[in-house]
């Protein structure tokens, strides 16, 4: 007598190669594509810790700016200004709230070509006369 076949195996569930769900999934994503990207210890750190002050890793923060001519969205903080809307870097607010990964590759791109000046935990001091970001990089040591 033969014997009943076996069943078929269970499928394959492929885990996402980046997650956002958390600030802490977040964090290890962006140091993910950082790594893909080529970019040492340091520059990871720095860049780091400019996304912690910016957002806190945070992929749905809004920050709305000083005057209302301008908010900042999700997880590097874009500018809706600058960066946001037809013709521009990022088709809507919905893409970048829903697209951190994209996000995160232009902010290298933006740091490899000298632009990590546009974000103000990079540029801007505080009363102490140190730079905003500085105050986290010990959290990336």
């Amino acid at each position: 007598e033969t014997p009943p076949p076996p069943p078929p195996p269970p499928p394959v569930v492929e885990t996402p190669k980046y997650l956002w769900g958390s600030p802490a999934e977040a964090r290890h994503s962006s140091r993910v594509i950082m790594d893909e990207n080529g970019l040492t210890w340091e520059e990871k750190k720095l860049l780091c810790a400019v996304i912690e002050c910016e957002s806190g890793f945070r992929t749905d923060l809004v920050h709305k700016n000083e005057g209302g001519k301008s908010s900042d969205w999700g997880l590097v903080q874009v500018n809706d200004f600058f960066w946001i809307g037809e013709g521009k870097k990022f088709p809507s607010v919905d893409y970048v709230l829903k697209n951190p990964e994209a996000c995160v590759r232009w902010m290298i791109e933006c740091y490899k070509r000298g632009n990590l000046k546009w974000w103000v935990c990079f540029s801007g001091k505080g009363e102490d006369g140190k730079f905003y970001y500085e105050k986290h990089l010990k959290k990336f040591q």
